[in-house]
Protein backbone atom coordinates (compact mmCIF):
# COMPACT_ATOMS: atom_id res chain seq x y z
CA UNK A 1 0.00 0.00 0.00
CA UNK A 2 2.87 2.37 0.80
CA UNK A 3 4.45 1.69 -2.59
CA UNK A 4 1.08 2.36 -4.26
CA UNK A 5 0.74 5.71 -2.44
CA UNK A 6 4.26 6.70 -3.46
CA UNK A 7 3.64 5.91 -7.13
CA UNK A 8 0.29 7.73 -7.06
CA UNK A 9 2.00 10.71 -5.36
CA UNK A 10 -0.49 10.52 -2.52
CA UNK A 11 1.85 9.80 0.40
CA UNK A 12 1.30 12.85 2.60
CA UNK A 13 4.53 12.61 4.56
CA UNK A 14 6.55 15.53 3.24
CA UNK A 15 8.31 13.29 0.70
CA UNK A 16 8.40 14.61 -2.85
CA UNK A 17 8.93 12.83 -6.15
CA UNK A 18 12.22 14.70 -6.56
CA UNK A 19 13.50 13.46 -3.17
CA UNK A 20 12.68 9.80 -3.92
CA UNK A 21 14.26 9.99 -7.38
CA UNK A 22 17.44 11.42 -5.85
CA UNK A 23 17.61 8.53 -3.39
CA UNK A 24 16.88 5.67 -5.81
CA UNK A 25 17.04 6.65 -9.46
CA UNK A 26 16.00 9.66 -11.54
CA UNK A 27 13.37 7.48 -13.24
CA UNK A 28 12.16 5.68 -10.08
CA UNK A 29 8.93 7.69 -10.32
CA UNK A 30 8.15 9.20 -13.70
CA UNK A 31 8.29 12.98 -13.49
CA UNK A 32 5.83 14.78 -15.72
CA UNK A 33 7.67 17.00 -18.24
CA UNK A 34 6.74 20.64 -17.76
CA UNK A 35 8.06 23.69 -19.58
CA UNK A 36 7.24 26.72 -17.47
CA UNK A 37 6.94 30.29 -18.68
CA UNK A 38 8.98 33.38 -17.84
CA UNK A 39 7.94 36.97 -17.31
CA UNK A 40 7.94 39.29 -20.31
CA UNK A 41 11.44 40.55 -21.05
CA UNK A 42 11.94 42.70 -24.14
CA UNK A 43 15.71 42.07 -24.25
CA UNK A 44 15.28 38.28 -24.24
CA UNK A 45 12.60 38.47 -26.91
CA UNK A 46 14.76 40.71 -29.06
CA UNK A 47 17.64 38.22 -28.74
CA UNK A 48 15.39 35.38 -29.91
CA UNK A 49 14.03 37.47 -32.79
CA UNK A 50 17.52 38.40 -33.95
CA UNK A 51 18.47 34.71 -33.87
CA UNK A 52 15.35 33.14 -35.37
CA UNK A 53 13.61 36.00 -37.18
CA UNK A 54 10.22 35.39 -35.55
CA UNK A 55 8.48 34.13 -32.44
CA UNK A 56 5.10 32.55 -31.74
CA UNK A 57 2.97 34.39 -29.23
CA UNK A 58 -0.15 32.99 -27.59
CA UNK A 59 -2.27 33.75 -24.55
CA UNK A 60 -2.02 31.87 -21.26
CA UNK A 61 -5.55 31.79 -19.83
CA UNK A 62 -4.40 30.62 -16.38
CA UNK A 63 -6.75 27.66 -16.41
CA UNK A 64 -5.88 24.32 -14.78
CA UNK A 65 -2.81 22.82 -16.47
CA UNK A 66 -3.19 19.23 -17.61
CA UNK A 67 -1.65 16.74 -20.01
CA UNK A 68 -4.27 14.54 -21.64
CA UNK A 69 -2.79 11.16 -22.55
CA UNK A 70 -4.67 9.33 -25.30
CA UNK A 71 -3.67 5.74 -26.15
CA UNK A 72 -5.72 3.12 -28.00
CA UNK A 73 -6.53 0.24 -25.69
CA UNK A 74 -6.00 2.33 -22.55
CA UNK A 75 -8.14 4.64 -20.41
CA UNK A 76 -7.83 8.37 -21.02
CA UNK A 77 -5.36 9.87 -18.53
CA UNK A 78 -5.49 13.46 -17.32
CA UNK A 79 -2.21 14.30 -15.59
CA UNK A 80 -1.49 17.43 -13.55
CA UNK A 81 1.77 19.38 -13.53
CA UNK A 82 2.72 17.48 -10.36
CA UNK A 83 2.11 14.16 -12.14
CA UNK A 84 -1.13 13.30 -10.33
CA UNK A 85 -3.98 11.65 -12.21
CA UNK A 86 -7.07 13.84 -12.36
CA UNK A 87 -10.52 12.40 -12.96
CA UNK A 88 -12.83 14.41 -15.22
CA UNK A 89 -15.78 12.55 -16.71
CA UNK A 90 -18.89 13.80 -18.52
CA UNK A 91 -18.82 15.18 -22.06
CA UNK A 92 -15.10 16.00 -22.00
CA UNK A 93 -14.15 12.38 -21.28
CA UNK A 94 -16.72 10.99 -23.71
CA UNK A 95 -15.38 13.19 -26.53
CA UNK A 96 -11.82 12.03 -25.88
CA UNK A 97 -12.89 8.38 -25.87
CA UNK A 98 -14.58 8.95 -29.23
CA UNK A 99 -11.47 10.64 -30.66
CA UNK A 100 -9.24 7.85 -29.33
CA UNK A 101 -11.21 5.22 -31.21
CA UNK A 102 -11.38 7.27 -34.42
CA UNK A 103 -7.77 8.45 -34.68
CA UNK A 104 -6.10 5.28 -33.43
CA UNK A 105 -2.78 6.89 -32.45
CA UNK A 106 -1.04 7.54 -29.12
CA UNK A 107 -0.52 11.21 -28.30
CA UNK A 108 -0.57 13.78 -25.51
CA UNK A 109 -2.55 17.03 -25.62
CA UNK A 110 -0.77 19.76 -23.69
CA UNK A 111 -2.87 22.65 -22.40
CA UNK A 112 -5.29 23.91 -19.76
CA UNK A 113 -8.79 23.08 -18.57
CA UNK A 114 -11.44 25.81 -18.60
CA UNK A 115 -15.17 25.98 -17.81
CA UNK A 116 -17.59 27.61 -20.25
CA UNK A 117 -19.41 30.61 -18.85
CA UNK A 118 -17.09 31.08 -15.86
CA UNK A 119 -14.08 33.29 -15.19
CA UNK A 120 -10.65 31.86 -14.46
CA UNK A 121 -10.92 31.71 -10.66
CA UNK A 122 -14.41 30.19 -10.64
CA UNK A 123 -13.48 27.81 -13.46
CA UNK A 124 -10.39 26.54 -11.67
CA UNK A 125 -12.42 26.03 -8.49
CA UNK A 126 -15.07 24.06 -10.40
CA UNK A 127 -12.49 21.83 -12.11
CA UNK A 128 -10.78 21.18 -8.78
CA UNK A 129 -14.09 20.28 -7.09
CA UNK A 130 -15.10 17.97 -9.95
CA UNK A 131 -11.75 16.15 -9.74
CA UNK A 132 -12.18 15.78 -5.97
CA UNK A 133 -15.76 14.51 -6.25
CA UNK A 134 -14.81 11.93 -8.89
CA UNK A 135 -11.97 10.75 -6.65
CA UNK A 136 -14.43 10.41 -3.75
CA UNK A 137 -16.70 8.30 -5.93
CA UNK A 138 -13.77 6.14 -7.11
CA UNK A 139 -12.86 5.55 -3.45
CA UNK A 140 -16.48 4.71 -2.62
CA UNK A 141 -16.72 7.81 -0.39
CA UNK A 142 -20.27 8.49 -1.52
CA UNK A 143 -21.37 10.62 1.45
CA UNK A 144 -18.35 12.88 1.06
CA UNK A 145 -19.08 13.21 -2.69
CA UNK A 146 -22.75 14.07 -2.03
CA UNK A 147 -21.79 16.79 0.47
CA UNK A 148 -19.37 18.31 -2.06
CA UNK A 149 -22.04 18.19 -4.78
CA UNK A 150 -24.48 20.12 -2.57
CA UNK A 151 -21.83 22.76 -1.81
CA UNK A 152 -21.10 23.08 -5.52
CA UNK A 153 -24.80 23.64 -6.27
CA UNK A 154 -25.12 26.26 -3.53
CA UNK A 155 -22.02 28.16 -4.64
CA UNK A 156 -22.51 28.12 -8.42
CA UNK A 157 -26.23 27.45 -8.85
CA UNK A 158 -25.66 24.45 -11.12
CA UNK A 159 -25.36 20.74 -10.45
CA UNK A 160 -22.11 18.80 -10.49
CA UNK A 161 -23.19 16.98 -13.67
CA UNK A 162 -23.99 20.22 -15.51
CA UNK A 163 -20.76 21.90 -14.44
CA UNK A 164 -18.63 18.89 -15.35
CA UNK A 165 -20.14 18.90 -18.84
CA UNK A 166 -19.04 22.54 -19.27
CA UNK A 167 -15.36 21.67 -18.84
CA UNK A 168 -13.28 21.96 -22.01
CA UNK A 169 -9.61 22.09 -22.87
CA UNK A 170 -7.58 24.78 -24.60
CA UNK A 171 -4.81 22.85 -26.37
CA UNK A 172 -1.37 24.39 -26.87
CA UNK A 173 0.49 21.45 -28.32
CA UNK A 174 0.20 17.82 -29.44
CA UNK A 175 3.09 15.52 -28.53
CA UNK A 176 3.68 11.94 -29.73
CA UNK A 177 3.37 9.63 -26.73
CA UNK A 178 6.83 8.08 -27.17
CA UNK A 179 8.45 11.53 -27.08
CA UNK A 180 6.38 12.52 -24.05
CA UNK A 181 7.68 9.48 -22.16
CA UNK A 182 11.26 10.39 -23.12
CA UNK A 183 10.53 13.96 -21.92
CA UNK A 184 12.03 15.35 -25.11
CA UNK A 185 10.54 16.46 -28.43
CA UNK A 186 12.93 18.29 -30.72
CA UNK A 187 10.32 18.89 -33.43
CA UNK A 188 10.44 22.61 -34.35
CA UNK A 189 7.57 24.69 -33.00
CA UNK A 190 6.43 25.58 -36.51
CA UNK A 191 6.07 21.89 -37.44
CA UNK A 192 4.33 21.05 -34.14
CA UNK A 193 1.75 23.77 -34.80
CA UNK A 194 1.08 22.29 -38.23
CA UNK A 195 0.57 18.90 -36.56
CA UNK A 196 -1.85 20.53 -34.13
CA UNK A 197 -3.79 22.15 -36.98
CA UNK A 198 -4.04 18.78 -38.74
CA UNK A 199 -5.34 17.19 -35.53
CA UNK A 200 -8.04 19.86 -35.14
CA UNK A 201 -9.10 19.47 -38.74
CA UNK A 202 -9.94 15.87 -37.84
CA UNK A 203 -11.68 17.00 -34.62
CA UNK A 204 -13.92 19.35 -36.61
CA UNK A 205 -15.16 16.41 -38.67
CA UNK A 206 -16.43 14.80 -35.45
CA UNK A 207 -18.33 17.94 -34.32
CA UNK A 208 -16.59 18.04 -30.93
CA UNK A 209 -16.44 21.26 -28.90
CA UNK A 210 -14.71 20.15 -25.70
CA UNK A 211 -11.30 20.70 -27.34
CA UNK A 212 -10.25 24.14 -28.58
CA UNK A 213 -6.98 25.03 -30.30
CA UNK A 214 -5.11 27.92 -28.71
CA UNK A 215 -4.87 30.90 -31.05
CA UNK A 216 -1.42 32.31 -31.66
CA UNK A 217 0.30 35.19 -33.42
CA UNK A 218 3.58 35.25 -35.32
CA UNK A 219 5.70 38.26 -34.37
CA UNK A 220 8.62 39.28 -36.56
CA UNK A 221 11.50 41.66 -35.81
CA UNK A 222 9.98 44.66 -37.59
CA UNK A 223 6.60 44.32 -35.90
CA UNK A 224 8.21 43.89 -32.47
CA UNK A 225 10.35 47.00 -32.85
CA UNK A 226 7.27 49.00 -33.85
CA UNK A 227 5.33 47.75 -30.81
CA UNK A 228 8.18 48.62 -28.42
CA UNK A 229 8.64 52.11 -29.91
CA UNK A 230 4.93 52.93 -29.47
Amino acid sequence: RVVELIILRDLKAGISTTTLNKIYDENFIYKTPYLGCQQFNSKKIKTILERDGKIYSDIKNDGRYANTIVRPGHNIELVSRQGKNNSILGKFYEDLEFIKDKIGESFVLNGELMVRGYDRLSGNAIVSRCVSINQNIDNNEIKKADISKKKLLIEFGETFEVLQNKIYKVVWDIIPYDKYIKRLDETPREERLENLKTFFEKVKEFDIDSLVMQEYEIIEVENFNQEIST
